[in-house]
């Protein structure tokens, strides 16, 4: 189940979108300060290591995969991103959902069905 859909992410490099997933719903389940602090660290501040925005890069074909960073990055929108930023002074439960929805999307439109034709 999650864990064979994990690892064909891995091999297409887009593990952190399911990770990015996973932390928002741990994060849903019991909100605090240092769980938000730890998902925009890794996947939304812009020197994280899962950095937002790698939808460029795949649009940029051959050349972006051939210098791609050693850390993939999570698949959200500028705007989305912006807007995260700017609420993290007043957290609550559903600060994640848009970006967390967006990227529930992306996997269910795109890795999933190539997930189950694998």
């Amino acid at each position: 189940g999650l864990q064979a859909f994990q690892a064909f992410l891995r091999s297409e490099y887009s593990e952190e979108n399911l990770k990015f997933w996973l932390a928002c719903e741990d994060y849903k389940d019991a909100p605090s300060k240092t769980k938000a602090s730890s998902i925009c660290s890794q996947f939304i501040n812009p020197d994280a290591p899962q950095e937002v925005g790698a939808e460029l890069e795949r649009q940029q074909g051959l050349t972006a995969v051939m210098h791609r960073p050693l850390c993939s990055q999570v698949n959200l929108d500028a705007e989305t991103r912006e807007a995260l930023l700017s609420v993290m002074g007043s957290l609550g439960a559903d600060t994640f959902n848009t970006a967390q929805q967006r990227i529930y999307n992306l996997m269910a439109k795109d890795s999933f069905p190539r997930f189950l034709r694998s």
